[in-house]
């Protein structure tokens, strides 16, 4: 079943947007630690590797899901 876990509020004259995280939101990717961030920051190519293996990975990622064949509820 499908949830929200990102909810908004556009301004009265559309100035300004508000959000809010429901608790059902989880990462699909674990906090960065410092030593790795600095690891990586010479080359955004290894940025972007490290990302798209934490989308193809998680069972909770969107990409996971779609790379898999499943659909999801």
């Amino acid at each position: 079943m499908s949830r929200p876990v990102l909810l908004a509020d556009v301004g009265e004259r559309l100035q300004g947007v508000d959000f809010w995280r429901t608790d059902e939101y989880r990462s699909f990717a674990p906090p960065l630690r410092a030593d790795v961030g600095r690891a990586l920051a010479d080359n955004p190519r290894r940025w972007a590797h490290r990302f798209a293996r934490y989308l193809v990975d998680s069972p909770d990622s969107p990409l996971s899901i779609t790379c898999r064949g499943a659909v999801p509820d």
